[in-house]
């Protein structure tokens, strides 16, 4: 693949994540409005019989729903603003310290262009009143050791 055709194809990728990220977005407010005016109950006895149906799990459905309720209901954030920030599961990560209109949009702005770490990050910082400190330079940290056969896990206790 020439460079030409490698650029045209990153490109189209991208193209191709944002109609993915606006279709999740037409999910969430499709879930949001099942949910609030029980739709679900046409054919299923609960919401949680629908979304198991749907293959959805319960946590990811509520906070779909929640992103479209606080960001795009409450705060008429459009959807171009938040595909933009990465999509509906970065917009998830900001729900916690979106608490008015501003400091919704203040995370989008600072989410759009981060890395999903960075979000993080940011969003434990603000939680925290830890963004004065800046960065974290990772100085209390802890090792964790993994099974590959089966999978357990376990803290490191090393003598420093």
């Amino acid at each position: 693949m020439n460079e030409i055709k490698a650029y045209e194809y990153c490109e189209e990728t991208i193209k191709f994540k944002s109609a993915i990220e606006n279709s999740y977005l037409g999910l969430c407010a499709r879930l949001h409005k099942i949910k609030e005016e029980r739709l679900y109950e046409a054919s299923y006895t609960s919401w949680t019989l629908f979304l198991e149906e749907l293959k959805i799990d319960r946590a990811t459905a509520e906070r779909m729903v929640k992103i479209y309720d606080i960001f795009i209901l409450k705060y008429g954030i459009s959807p171009a603003k938040i595909e933009g920030a990465g999509g509906w599961s970065v917009v998830a990560e900001l729900i916690p310290i979106s608490n008015s209109q501003k400091e919704a949009e203040e995370a989008l702005e600072y989410a759009t262009g981060a890395l999903r770490k960075d979000v993080r990050i940011y969003v434990h910082a603000k939680r925290f009143g830890k963004e004065k400190e800046g960065m974290c330079t990772h100085k209390d940290t802890y090792v964790v050791e993994i099974c590959r056969d089966c999978g357990d896990r376990w803290e490191v206790h090393e003598a420093k």
